[in-house]
């Protein structure tokens, strides 16, 4: 219909009543007009061969007016589904208060007991084929009746889909109208739930056949589903292939279809060598057994631990981080917030995606990605010592971030409901971190621990109480700030990397020189000469790199060739500081004093003359020691 959602929320008060009573009556008739059920479709390549249809996405456009009806409808359903349990504890798709997160958790939990336990496991990750678009009409109205959703909405939703139609637009040519005979309509708000609670006699399928489950707390799981992304757990290859078997008479009973060249099977074990099983078949199809399968975005390996997930997300991190820079350069961004801002959104966006389930172990190959990264914007050696990256460009080491994540996500846990898998698998952590046969690198309470421990607040973490760690929360991460600054500053406080930057840093304190709206040319030059590894520096500018050596003579004077000298001592050069930074050269400062004061940048015109005169002994010095 072309009409915006802008354009219904701000209707005066009339026409609210005005749609409120259209809605009223269409409830009443249990007819909608019919077209509402027109679709506006528009197809988005996404790669591959342009001639297969299978490398193109379908957009749906549906009328604002019909999601704005079917979305109070969905908000009625949902709350009706959730307060009489329909949709089973193992779904956490589509649901309020639930996402991606508590599935990782859980399937990260139960491995990691397993394995601790030394107990078997094996995970099958089901791929449904097109789940979504195959679902039949019939068997969902009959599955609504059955669960008893009310025959006026299950008419009013059929109506819907009896007259939805959608045409096709290419090049601003429109197809004839196609009926949609399967599946549920993309972009509109009922889907989902419609989706949810079609598939929500699963469980209760596969417990009627007796299945084998985990107990995991007061819990017992043996499936996990989010949408249509199912995974199905089992205790041996004779449990894989009988529950295989169930999930095959599932699918058949309700036209639904496995994607065997996509589905994984993984055997979860401490054993790096493991024995070679038989192969296992869905509808004679083999299905194979990975070593690795990626789940709701989250690489998972055979022996339980996230190696394999930083290597994936690092890899992630640094392509995005890349991206940026183009961006940066492209734009000429000279601000400094913005380099930040563009970096934060990375790091949360792709680097620490559901961080705070696997970063935890590989916090310091994680925080290499906002290392290179600033390091690249000023043009920094790859040598720069990390505490001295931080501490100059002001930001947190990345385990600080993760803390959080990992603290937000125990209190969210331990005020879930007790009947929630998320809660049963703290509880079981946190019963086998307390044990004796406990390993504490598989055990995410056990990592989240020591953390506490580092920063002398254990007794918080043994608390276990919501409302005590939502209290301390803040000045949790407070100590654990100041734990690492700390680190960062006694680093730099002992390092022979550069024993004039403790004079000239803020240690910790925001570089305000960063922020200065001026070239970023002048602040890459003027930051290299202050993080420079004084012993053998090499400084880059305009695409030439000149080197520093303290253990090489001087060409020009014969003293030892460090940068201090050659910038604040060399005799050739007095001519060049007489006139460009005499104000910053008073008689009674030594050499060191003189570099410090030169180099503990204030103002933007400090910036600028300081520029102009490094940029000049950079010429002088390549002119006369040109060979």
């Amino acid at each position: 219909d072309n009409i915006p959602f802008e354009f219904y929320c701000n209707l005066p008060p009339a026409w609210h009543h005005y749609v409120l009573n259209l809605f009223n009556q269409i409830f009443q008739d249990e007819k909608l007009p019919h077209r509402w059920s027109e679709i506006d479709m528009k197809i988005l390549f996404k790669k591959g061969n342009k001639l297969d249809h299978l490398n193109y996405r379908g957009i749906s456009l549906l009328n604002s007016i019909l999601k704005i009806f079917t979305t109070i409808i969905c908000n009625r359903l949902s709350r009706w589904a959730e307060e009489k349990l329909i949709i089973p504890e193992e779904q956490s798709g589509f649901r309020s208060n639930r996402s991606c997160q508590d599935n990782l958790f859980v399937l990260s939990s139960v491995i990691a007991t397993q394995l601790i336990k030394k107990k078997p496991l094996f995970g099958i990750f089901i791929d449904l084929k097109r789940a979504f678009d195959s679902v039949p009409h019939f068997l969902l109205w009959e599955k609504l009746l059955q669960l008893g959703v009310s025959s006026k909405i299950v008419k009013l939703i059929k109506n819907l889909y009896d007259n939805a139609v959608f045409r096709v637009s290419v090049n601003q040519e429109v197809s004839n109208n196609v009926k949609i005979a399967e599946g549920v309509l993309q972009g509109e708000p009922l889907s989902p739930l419609l989706f949810n609670l079609f598939l929500s006699d699963i469980v209760h399928f596969f417990k009627s056949k007796r299945v084998s489950s985990f107990k995991i707390g007061d819990a017992r799981i043996f499936l996990l589903c989010y949408a249509d992304d199912i995974i199905v757990l089992a205790d041996s290859i004779t449990d894989v292939n009988e529950k295989l078997s169930i999930l095959q008479e599932y699918c058949s009973m309700n036209l639904l279809q496995v994607n065997c060249s996509k589905t994984k099977i993984i055997n979860f074990t401490n054993n790096n060598r493991r024995k070679k099983l038989k192969a296992v078949k869905f509808n004679n199809e083999i299905i194979d057994l990975d070593n690795n399968v990626t789940y709701l975005g989250v690489p998972f390996s055979y022996n339980g631990k996230f190696f394999q997930a930083s290597k994936f997300f690092i890899a992630k991190g640094k392509t995005a981080a890349s991206v940026v820079k183009n961006i940066l350069i492209k734009t000429r961004a000279d601000s400094c917030d913005s380099r930040r801002t563009l970096l934060n959104s990375i790091i949360n966006s792709t680097l620490l995606y559901a961080g705070e389930i696997w970063a935890s172990r590989y916090t310091d190959s994680v925080e290499t990605v906002q290392l290179q990264f600033m390091k690249n914007i000023y043009l920094w050696p790859r040598n720069t010592p990390n505490s001295f990256v931080r501490l100059e460009c002001g930001i947190e080491p990345l385990k600080i971030s993760i803390f959080k994540r990992m603290v937000s996500l125990l209190i969210k846990i331990l005020e879930h409901e007790p009947t929630r898998f998320t809660y049963n698998c703290l509880q079981c952590l946190i019963s086998l971190d307390n044990s004796g046969c406990n390993k504490p690198e598989l055990n995410w309470i056990s990592i989240l621990k020591s953390m506490f421990i580092a920063i002398g607040s254990e007794n918080i973490f043994l608390s276990l109480d919501p409302g005590t760690l939502r209290l301390h929360f803040n000045s949790l991460v407070e100590k654990y700030k100041n734990k690492f600054l700390c680190e960062d500053i006694e680093y730099v406080l002992n390092s022979k990397y550069n024993i004039l930057y403790r004079h000239i840093s803020a240690l910790g304190m925001q570089e305000n020189y960063l922020y200065h709206r001026t070239n970023i040319k002048k602040i890459r030059l003027l930051s290299q000469i202050r993080v420079a590894n004084l012993k053998r520096a090499g400084i880059l500018f305009n695409n030439e790199k000149f080197i520093f050596d303290s253990g090489e003579r001087c060409g020009l004077c014969g003293g030892w060739d460090s940068l201090t000298h050659c910038l604040v001592e060399c005799p050739i050069f007095d001519g060049v500081r007489k006139d460009l930074i005499s104000a910053y050269m008073q008689s009674s400062l030594n050499q060191t004093e003189i570099f410090c004061n030169l180099f503990t940048l204030k103002t933007t015109s400090q910036i600028e003359t300081l520029f102009k005169f490094v940029v000049k002994i950079l010429k002088y010095r390549k002119l006369l020691t040109f060979p």
